[in-house]
């Protein structure tokens, strides 16, 4: 009897031990944010390739993209041609960062900070709220909330139209990405030769200045001309037309544009 009570005892002291040990496993929350982190370094390789359609296989099927200056991209197929014009239009690397996770279930939201480069310049920095959905067992981006962190200019401090002086026929505005509003003066030469030109009256920033000016009726490619154009955002679809003997060409999404001035 005695040793039986001591082995008891024994056995209730060692359970109370165990119990009083620190627990090493890790909250759902944080297994959640492992996770994310992991589809967003995924993510970033992704774009640095160059694969479009790489990112957008990781969001769901039925996703929605707000990215700022554009309307919402909604479905893969969307976001892939958004991701292909921010590619094409010289983006080679997305940063991210995530500063909070938080989840229950199946969803969860995260909210981080982004920088985007273009070579070695950054040319973009901001914040970002992803609402993730676990689609049979895997992470996947469903709404995502882009915001620019750079401040837009006042009016009293935008530039005034910048004389850039003479260009070539194949010169484009992608040199001008980003600087909503603001306004340029180009010098077309003469004996111009017609280059690639997308959409009409709102132009991609890849299309042919000298050119869309042509499209637009401003000069003419034998004697070029001085015009001035400024800088808008992006659309997810430009339509082309023949006009003054120049046919542009129709494009889907594109990160900026460019409209001429009066």
């Amino acid at each position: 009897m005695t040793n039986n009570r001591f082995h008891h005892l024994a056995l209730t002291f060692l359970l109370m031990g165990f119990a009083a040990l620190p627990s090493t496993a890790q909250s759902p929350e944080a297994n959640i944010r492992e996770s994310i982190e992991a589809v967003n370094m995924t993510f970033m390789k992704a774009f640095g390739m160059g694969d479009a359609e790489g990112v957008a296989a990781l969001y769901t099927a039925d996703s929605v993209l707000l990215a700022p200056h554009f309307d919402s991209f909604e479905g893969r197929g969307a976001v892939t041609a958004y991701m292909r014009g921010a590619i094409e239009q010289g983006l080679t690397e997305i940063e991210l960062k995530t500063v909070e996770v938080e989840g229950e279930g199946d969803t969860a939201y995260e909210v981080g900070k982004y920088t985007l480069f273009a070579g070695n310049q950054r040319v973009d920095r901001g914040k970002y709220l992803v609402v993730w959905k676990r689609d049979q067992g895997v992470w996947r981006l469903h709404r995502d909330v882009m915001n620019t962190s750079i401040p837009s200019e006042k009016p009293a401090e935008r530039a005034r139209p910048e004389s850039i002086g003479a260009i070539q026929w194949s010169t484009t505005a992608a040199a001008q990405s980003g600087l909503l509003d603001q306004e340029f003066t180009f010098q077309c030469p003469p004996g111009g030769r017609i280059g690639s030109v997308w959409g009409t009256d709102l132009y991609t920033l890849d299309s042919s200045l000298c050119s869309a000016a042509v499209h637009e009726g401003l000069i003419t490619a034998p004697k070029g001309g001085v015009v001035t154009i400024r800088i808008k955002g992006g659309k997810t679809n430009y339509v082309g037309t023949t006009r003054n003997e120049v046919t542009s060409s129709n494009w889907g999404s594109y990160n900026g544009s460019f409209e001429f001035v009066d």
